[in-house]
């Protein structure tokens, strides 16, 4: 079960007629797009301790809803704490399988996906996720066979149909050099075609059809800016800023181009270059929370600290709980020496997204910074709950523990965390003076 009660602090007796009005409201504001006002009150309602039965199912509508918000690190873990209530529900795995898909973790959502389809073999929505996660581990024959095996199960099945004629295409496409480019062909629809394909996950097959419609048209901006996209996913850095710098040369005001051309320069690394370009976006349309926070992290990279504050701030102003911006705005504070204010935000990011390893490490690193050694090695704990061998996290922890005299705990994580990240230095230089300092405090006791 979720550890609500360690999670939100305080503790209550179970009031299943509060939990069950909490849980009622949360289904109905997720019926209606509110999803944050849906996941507090979901969380609410498991923190009543009052669900009983329901508990499961409250748990995974959780992770759906952290799933629709993008929260999708919280999500799986919604998904796994219901799953160890209720292991075999196909729903929750089959969620589950989406969101670690969605993530990237395609292995990890084949097997979710596979032990949704050993309690429900026949399901055709499981069996698309199948063929969506094979497609991304190029495996398309396989994606082709879970395609026609949901459709077989459900003919109307639209997505079922999309992604297999996708799939077609992409392989029809692939077999031979693009033809020579036919003045009558369709440049919107190849241009449609190819974003198509993008969203789908088949870059190279989008490349193929924004380079058919440049061959045509070169100065056509959608597909330059789709051909950059395509690239940018593809991890094809200096094509992707070429293509989007020339969709600018052409179309100097097109926010498309501006605020992908701004992420695929920070990802470069040239954070300088990104943030004029993200000024522009922000003179054009000021309050796009996307556009602020690239902005406020490309000021951060860049030392400029005050002026990402300030950034951070304002995305805040339209959106006080969002929980990467909190968390970015405490460490820009940080940075500045402000720890009192950056612990004030960095406690608030926790607290929209508990289940997050990262932000629990940045507040116990803020809270050691203070002194505060006991919250701190809690929220390393806390941490270390989520992902246990992140070498960094027990090296500080361990750090804290060795300032509040508990050697042997101190050198437990010292000696984890080399093991995971051997040679680090500093790290090696804390487990030596606590080996020395135990050993002193031992001959101290002899002495006595």
């Amino acid at each position: 079960m979720f550890k609500f009660k360690e999670l939100f602090g305080g503790s209550h007796k179970p009031n299943p007629e509060e939990a069950a009005k909490l849980y009622n409201s949360a289904n109905g504001l997720a019926d209606k797009g509110l999803l944050d006002e849906a996941i507090r009150d979901y969380r609410q309602a498991l923190e009543t301790g009052g669900l009983g039965k329901d508990e499961a199912d409250a748990l995974a509508d959780l992770g759906v809803a952290q799933a629709r918000k993008g929260l999708l690190d919280d999500a799986i873990g919604s998904f796994h704490e219901s799953l160890k209530i209720q292991p075999n529900d196909p729903d929750t795995l089959t969620n589950l399988g989406r969101a670690c898909l969605h993530k990237g973790q395609v292995d990890e959502a084949l097997a979710s996906f596979g032990k949704s389809l050993e309690i429900r073999p026949n399901h055709a929505t499981t069996l698309t996720e199948v063929g969506n996660a094979q497609v991304k581990k190029g495996l398309v024959n396989e994606a082709i066979a879970s395609y026609e095996k949901a459709l077989k199960v459900e003919p109307n099945h639209s997505v079922a149909r999309n992604n297999l004629e996708a799939v077609m295409r992409a392989i029809e496409s692939a077999r031979s050099v693009p033809p020579a480019p036919d003045p009558k062909q369709d440049v919107e629809r190849l241009s449609e075609e190819g974003r198509g394909l993008l969203e789908q996950g088949f870059p190279d097959q989008a490349i193929s059809n924004f380079r058919a419609v440049l061959q045509i048209k070169p100065d056509h901006v959608v597909a330059l800016v789709g051909l950059g996209m395509a690239f940018a996913n593809k991890g094809s850095l200096d094509e992707a800023i070429a293509c989007l710098r020339k969709a600018l040369e052409i179309k100097p005001d097109d926010l498309n181009a501006l605020l992908n051309l701004g992420g695929a320069l920070g990802r470069k690394g040239l954070a300088g270059e990104a943030i004029p370009v993200f000024r522009r976006f922000l003179e054009i349309r000021p309050n796009y929370p996307t556009a602020l926070s690239n902005l406020g992290r490309a000021l951060s990279d860049q030392g400029l600290l005050d002026e990402a504050i300030e950034t951070y701030r304002k995305l805040l102003e339209i959106a006080p709980n969002d929980a990467e911006a909190l968390n970015s705005l405490g460490l820009a504070l940080a940075g500045k020496g402000q720890m009192d204010e950056a612990i004030v935000y960095l406690r608030k990011s926790v607290e929209v997204n508990p289940r997050d390893a990262y932000k629990l490490f940045n507040l116990a690193l803020a809270l050691a910074g203070k002194g505060l050694l006991n919250e701190s090695i809690f929220y390393y704990r806390k941490s270390l709950e989520i992902n246990p061998d992140n070498a960094p996290t027990l090296s500080n922890l361990g750090a804290a523990l060795a300032q509040k005299g508990l050697a042997e705990e101190a050198i437990a994580c010292f000696r984890k965390s080399l093991e995971i990240r051997p040679n680090h230095a500093a790290t090696q230089g804390n487990l030596e003076i606590a080996l020395r300092e135990r050993g002193a405090a031992g001959a101290a006791a002899g002495g006595d």
